[in-house]
């Protein structure tokens, strides 16, 4: 099967609950980002493409709706007993968790009180009666992410001498999508460290090489290379093969996000393209429609 025929049946799937605008930018840029391949570079990228999911904001609603109904049935969450916080950056810059945050709160039905903004600023008082602290995070590639935002949030809790511990807390990680060996590096820290730790996902998938050789991987590190893609793996090695409405994550295959001028990424990072260039895009776009209808 040619990778256009590939791209076409899964841009088409990604657009079961809405077409928008990230997957019109995708098939504008899939020709240039497609061509000049060769036969094994195409193999190796039709598989990634058929393994690749894109998800609309629609996509998202439906997801969190289920993540959070899922999240209450099985770990008896309440406005009682509960608090949800974004994955804090470490700079303290908003990120995607916070987007994700704030429509989990617009969609779940539970009280706007239960939503703290740092989980580090939950009074003495207050903690004493929260059971589980609930992140809502978009996904997860190595885990390390959220392992050191953990740590973190400890030592603010030793620095500014207070009881609180998340030892004896339930916590709880609703993510859309996760890398499998992110679910064991969480579990693991979780023994380490003597806390209890579940995570609740929509869909979670192997890294992008899983049962490829090492001949595969040098292959797309070539690619890369020629296109001056970096963390041609995704970052930290993830090899994730995903994109959101709002944002591609890091832990994404570099050819994916990864825009330069020699690599006409299908769903750039917006760390890696100007938001001009973006605006300009689109407008190209609506102005081709326009003509098209003409």
């Amino acid at each position: 099967m040619k990778i256009e025929d590939v791209f076409w049946d899964c841009a088409e799937n990604w657009a079961k609950e809405k077409f928008d605008e990230r997957i019109g930018e995708a098939i504008d840029r899939f020709g240039e980002w497609s061509k000049d391949l060769s036969s094994e570079e195409e193999e190796i990228l039709c598989e990634f493409i058929k393994r690749f999911r894109y998800y609309t904001a629609e996509k998202i609603n439906n997801i969190l709706l289920e993540l959070n109904d899922n999240a209450i049935r099985d770990y008896s969450i309440s406005d009682d007993n509960s608090v949800i916080c974004p994955v804090r950056k470490h700079d303290g810059r908003r990120n995607s968790s916070h987007e994700y945050w704030n429509t989990h709160a617009k969609l779940c039905g539970l009280s706007n009180g239960i939503y703290i903004d740092d989980v580090t600023c939950i009074s003495d008082n207050d903690w004493n009666s929260v059971k589980n602290i609930i992140f809502v995070d978009d996904c997860s590639g190595t885990g390390t992410q959220f392992t050191e935002f953990l740590k973190r949030t400890q030592k603010s809790f030793i620095a500014g001498k207070t009881s609180k511990s998340l030892k004896d807390k339930q916590i709880i990680l609703i993510v859309v999508q996760v890398i499998e060996d992110a679910l064991e590096k969480i579990q693991m820290y979780a023994k380490e460290k003597g806390i209890t730790i579940r995570v609740v996902y929509f869909y979670a998938e192997k890294k992008a090489f899983y049962n490829r050789t090492n001949e595969d991987r040098e292959i797309i590190k070539q690619l890369s290379d020629k296109r001056n893609v970096g963390e041609c793996f995704g970052k930290y090695n993830a090899e994730a093969l995903m994109a959101f409405y709002n944002n591609t994550p890091n832990d994404t295959i570099g050819i994916f996000q990864y825009e330069t001028e020699k690599n006409n990424a299908l769903f750039p990072r917006t760390t890696t393209i100007s938001r001009e260039k973006m605006r300009q895009n689109k407008k190209e776009r609506e102005c081709s429609l326009y003509e098209t209808k003409c």
